[in-house]
């Protein structure tokens, strides 16, 4: 307590020794009257001297401790640090100055803990915030080192010799290493891991051991690289805190299924029990000849002799959920291996192994020919989720996917990716674009001001200036996908709120609008510079499209109108000369040349939701969102279906990185400066560059420079190019379009000479007509500018008079719905003949084609009013149109109310004519054939599979009940395949082959991917050991507990919310029930007419039951002929007051 002379401003110090404390005298420079004790020498103090009213008080700063003098400050030899939920605590082994809070902000649920004695650090690991952090012993510095990637980081130990942090994840299955500020992160064992928990280093030899709390609870060791992983305890319960005796090289951990303290040498033999009389014990340190361990019933922290568990000692009392405790002491970290000097001259890690060490690279880096430096890698796929980006390599055996350090991802729409400058761009939120090493440096957002000129249609260049995210948002910047441009350096992207494509140089200047229309939506898009193009798709409120265009928006050309719904990613596979999409709607992906040519369906099948696409090797991989799983599938066939990932939640896109030549590079016409071009520089067939502008700029007379038009002899330069001169009806005059030059305009009575005729002029946009303005020195400023070449059109095309697209299809000439930007493709329309039906539109098709079943007028005005008589080979739709039988749920709409598709699950349509009269015939054999086959597995049932296990000789075997009755049904193990044996069902059968977890087509994933988001999660405690102690029934099976299930394939969601687990049932005078699928299911005592005629068998329609019996775990979970009978406990109308009975799997004689 504080207080001013006067007794007001009184002040509490909450913590009176806290570090850097500094005290300060209150009033005037001079002498003042009056004293206390402390103004005598300290007060006797060594350090700090508090005056309160009643006496002097000694204190301390944080890191020294008070002697028993209660006057003398000293650095401790050793002290007990702990960890306690959202406090990390100390307490002295020498003075009675015990549990002392470190004072350290934003620790919320601190578990594992450990420190660094060289530099005075103490580490610690958070389950709620999924951090690692680390600060200096007086709570200063704190800082996390590891934030990316963690779920529930539950062990952990430094590395004292090489400097580096391990842990182990309990929630991703993962043990992995960094160094001490969390730099080369890298996974080290992630297979065949069964919820690790505990660590604990040997650097000396070389070794690091862990625990496991999975279906098998063991002890582990491997080397301190990950490799040579050996298991040294196998019968032990889950095994907590890992300790180890550096003196006399020994083991020591409690169990919490046993309640006990035990030990053995480092090979896991020589096992002893040191203490097996103790309520809860949790944590555990060793130090000198004493273990100290946490009692979390007796909310207590004790000490014992290390070999014999006596003389055991109380040290703090009233201490609530302890997890994690230590001795801070320099002999807990001594000796001597190769990578305490020069960090074994490792670039990156150095990790000790026995009798030596070995260079480590971070994920996914590469160890060079000297086994010393590390190299990125050059390809590998990049994937986004709502709030990050991890990279993997496909096919890459020693290290899983990572999440990259990278800050601020808040709503991640797709990604993009340098290969030459190594950095990643994507769009986050509504309104930035961000990029930043793959390290997580350099993060910057697009100049926000630049990007606004792209909307403004000012051609000023800015430099690129780095943004604060808090700054104002602009509404008119909505980026909606990205794509990069390597050779020229520039990011081409379209925006949702102003639907324009837009262009940036890789620096942050904005270059302007390429692409711009009343009617267009760009969307998804993908540049191909290597041919001069971009793709993208037009969302037009009348049909989507997907469209090419060269890169500064001319040569504009549809490629697709039909079979489109709703297409959301494209992706260019330049060397095979193909285009990739996918569309969400339609739920497949296809391809074609990049000409439009060769359309083909690659994948159609359990696709349901895609968002990404990217292609990668000889493979096309994509994103599915609802799905939550990467896929891949040959890119030339579509065969080999697999499925790369799976449990990834939130997806939003995929990139794949290639290693770019040197070579094909610099043989690019624009890799070098650009081309020479100012702005936009494009490659032509040729191999030479063309060079143009973006809509605002036009190109000027050197052909390489864009610029305003203006030149230096203009008197004023009002207005900038494109200029038409105005048409008839006030329209632009056809081919009158002038890209370069200046104007100047002027009143018409006060420069326009006697004789002369004011010109109407147009200026580009169709609202700009100046009647009456004169052009001044036409011919002077206009005869240096080249004229525009008109456009060269197939003989199949069109020609546009004006505008920026130059060709259309001819079929889309006079169709009723303007396609040119001027609506010249609908003017001066023919007439149609007495031979031919006028459309509605204005278009004329034969005569013959009316009521034909098929639209032929684009407005389908020629199948109107039709009441059309439907050939035997086709279906006729609700609206009358008539098409072939075969295109009747075909998943594709075909009539024009889509009733083509509609009851297609209850009515199949029949293959062929031929068909109709056989059709009714087929399913009734199929359910007399089934019933037959039904009668057949019962029969084999009861008469064999029982048979065989019946007796007193012959029970179901072991691994009918074996499996862990604490992991999940739905758990994968990391690496594993989803076929074959699935321990975590009872009764252990085979699953079916043809079946898949994740809804693929039974590929066998490479990874299966377990929430590694750093979103909280609760999945991963329900995967926790469960041990039960000793009871009358046996343990519970999987399937009696809901709560263990997330999936609807293995619980049904049926089962009402107020059935509750199985639970043993002591009835006085009554045998326990029989667990069911236990091992005498099948035993012949318990026959149909036994529990039929006992009390058990009351009423199975009675609902009076407060507890529900479990349902048999082998009822509908497995395949049919390899499981029992449903027992009437999985029924929900079988409600009792007595327990059930054994399930009927028995001889019905």
């Amino acid at each position: 307590m504080m207080a001013f002379i006067g007794g007001i401003h009184r002040v509490t110090l909450s913590r009176p020794f806290s570090a850097g404390l500094l005290v300060f005298r209150s009033g005037p420079v001079c002498s003042l009257p009056g004293t206390n004790p402390c103004a005598d020498e300290n007060g006797g103090c060594s350090h700090l001297c508090f005056f309160t009213p009643h006496s002097t008080r000694c204190g301390c700063p944080i890191g020294l401790e008070l002697l028993r003098d209660m006057k003398t400050c000293i650095v401790p030899e050793a002290f007990l640090v702990f960890t306690s939920r959202a406090a990390i605590h100390r307490i002295s082994l020498e003075t009675n100055n015990n549990d002392v809070a470190i004072p350290l902000t934003g620790v919320k649920e601190a578990s594992a803990l450990d420190f660094d004695v060289a530099n005075n650090h103490i580490y610690w690991t958070d389950v709620s915030l999924k951090t690692i952090s680390r600060a200096f012993l007086n709570g200063s510095s704190v800082e996390h080192v590891v934030e990316f990637g963690l779920d529930y980081p539950e062990g952990m130990a430094v590395d004292w010799m090489g400097k580096n942090l391990y842990w182990a994840d309990t929630g991703t299955n993962r043990i992995e290493v960094a160094r001490l500020d969390g730099q080369f992160r890298q996974v080290l064992v992630w297979r065949d891991l069964d919820n690790p928990r505990s660590l604990a280093l040997d650097p000396t030899e070389g070794y690091i051991y862990w625990t496991e709390w999975g279906g098998k609870p063991r002890i582990v060791r491997a080397f301190m690289d990950g490799t040579n992983c050996m298991t040294l305890v196998d019968k032990v319960g889950r095994a907590n805190d890992l300790t180890i005796d550096y003196t006399d090289q020994r083991l020591y951990w409690t169990d919490l299924d046993t309640n006990m303290i035990e030990s053995s040498n480092m090979l896991g033999q020589e096992r002893v029990v040191i203490a097996d009389d103790l309520p809860h014990p949790f944590g555990l340190t060793q130090y000198s000849d004493y273990i100290y361990w946490t009692d979390w019933n007796l909310h207590s922290i004790e000490r014992a002799d290390k070999t014999s568990g006596q003389n055991r000692t109380l040290i703090q009392g009233h201490l609530d959920f302890v997890m994690d405790i230590l001795v801070f002491h320099s002999s807990r970290q001594d000796g001597l291996n190769d990578c305490v000097h020069d960090n074994g001259q490792c670039g990156q890690l150095c990790l000790a192994i026995p009798g030596g060490h070995r260079c480590g690279c971070a994920s996914h880096y590469t160890l060079d020919p000297s086994g010393r430096n590390c190299s990125p890698p050059t390809t590998f796929l990049l994937f986004s989720q709502k709030s990050a980006i991890s990279r993997m390599i496909p096919d890459d055996q020693h290290s899983p996917d990572l999440i990259l350090p990278l800050h601020g991802l808040r709503n991640v729409k797709a990604i993009d990716y340098d290969p030459l400058d190594k950095f990643i761009y994507w769009v986050d939120g509504r309104q930035n674009i961000k990029r930043a090493k793959d390290d997580g440096t350099q993060a910057v957002a697009m100049n926000k001001a630049a990007m606004d000129i792209s909307f403004r249609g000012e051609g000023f260049a800015l430099p690129f200036v780095l943004t604060s995210l808090s700054q104002a948002q602009n509404p008119d910047r909505q980026p909606h996908d990205l794509s990069i441009d390597i050779y020229s350096r520039t990011l081409f992207w379209t925006c949702e709120a102003t639907n324009t494509i837009n262009v940036h140089r890789l620096s942050g200047e904005a270059m302007g609008v390429v692409l711009r229309g009343d009617r267009d939506k760009p969307r998804a898009i993908i540049v191909n510079a290597e041919r001069g193009y971009l793709y993208f798709t037009n969302m037009q409120d009348r049909a989507a499209k997907i469209e090419r265009a060269a890169l500064d928006g001319t040569e504009r050309e549809v490629l697709f109108t039909t079979g489109l719904i709703r297409p959301v990613a494209l992706v260019v596979d330049n060397a095979l000369g193909k285009l990739f999409w996918a569309d969400a709607d339609l739920k497949r992906i296809e391809s074609c040349d990049l000409s439009g040519a060769n359309r083909l369906t690659l994948e159609d099948a359990n696709i349901v939701q895609p968002l990404g696409l990217t292609v990668l090797g000889k493979h096309l991989y994509w994103v599915d969102r609802q799905q939550q799983m990467i896929e891949r599938v040959e890119k030339i066939t579509g065969d080999k279906r697999t499925r790369i990932q799976g449990r990834v939640t939130h997806l939003t896109g995929i990139h794949a990185v290639e290693e770019v030549s040197l070579q094909e590079f610099s043989a690019h016409p624009c890799a070098r400066d650009n081309g020479g071009c100012s702005h936009i520089c494009i490659a032509k067939g040729d191999g030479t560059p063309r060079c143009s502008c973006p809509v605002h700029l036009v190109l000027l007379q050197n052909l390489l420079t864009c610029g305003d038009g203006c030149v230096s002899s203009c008197s004023k330069c009002v207005f900038s190019p494109p200029f038409f001169w105005a048409g008839a009806g006030g329209g632009p005059a056809p081919r009158s379009r002038i890209d370069g030059g200046c104007v100047d305009v002027a009143p018409a009575q006060q420069e326009c000479g006697a004789g002369a005729s004011p010109s109407p002029l147009r200026l580009g946009s169709p609202d700009m007509l100046l009647p009456g303005f004169c052009w001044v020195g036409l011919r002077v400023m206009l005869s240096s500018v080249p004229s525009p070449e008109p456009p060269t059109c197939s003989p199949d095309q069109f020609a546009c008079a004006t505008g920026e697209i130059d060709c259309i299809p001819g079929a889309w000439r006079c169709d009723g719905f303007p396609e040119c930007d001027d609506q010249s493709d609908e003017e001066g329309c023919p007439v149609c003949s007495a031979a031919q039906f006028p459309c509605a539109r204005g278009q004329c098709v034969d005569l013959r084609l009316r009521c034909d079943g098929e639209a032929d007028c684009q407005d389908r005005s020629d199948e109107a009013d039709c009441d059309a008589i439907c050939l035997p080979n086709q279906f006729r739709c609700a609206s009358g149109q008539c098409v072939l039988i075969k295109q009747q749920c075909d998943s594709f709409p075909d009539c024009i109310d889509g009733s083509d598709e509609l009851m297609c699950e209850i009515n199949k349509p029949p293959s062929d004519d031929t068909g109709a009269h056989s059709s009714a015939i087929g399913p009734v054999i199929g359910i007399i054939l089934s019933l037959f086959v039904m009668g057949g597995i019962y029969f084999v049932c009861q008469r064999v599979v029982c048979q065989r296990y019946a007796g007193a000789n012959g029970p179901f075997p072991h691994e009918y009940v074996s499996g862990t009755p604490h992991v999940p049904l739905n758990f994968i193990a990391p690496g594993g395949s989803q076929h074959g044996p699935f321990t975590g069902i009872a009764c252990g059968k085979s699953m079916m082959s043809s079946v898949s977890l994740m809804g693929g087509r039974g590929g066998v994933p490479l990874y299966d991917r377990n929430h590694v988001t750093g979103a909280s999660s609760s999945s991963s405690s329900s995967t926790k050991a469960t041990l039960y102690p000793p009871i009358l029934n046996p343990p519970p099976s999987p399937a009696t507990d809901p709560s263990l299930y997330n999936m609807d394939m293995f619980y049904s969601s049926n089962i009402p919310a107020t059935a509750r687990p199985y639970r043993p049932y002591i009835i006085r005078g009554m045998a326990p029930p029989t667990t069911p699928c236990s091992t005498d299911v099948c035993d012949s005592d318990y026959s149909a007419s036994r529990w039929k005629a006992s009390k058990y068998y009351l009423d199975l329609n009675s609902d009076s039951d407060p507890y529900p019996p479990p349902p048999t775990p082998h009822s509908q979970y497995l395949s049919a002929e390899d499981s029992c009978p449903p027992s009437p406990a999985t029924e929900r109308s079988y409600f009792h007051l007595f327990p059930p009975p054994p399930s009927p799997c028995t001889d019905s004689s």
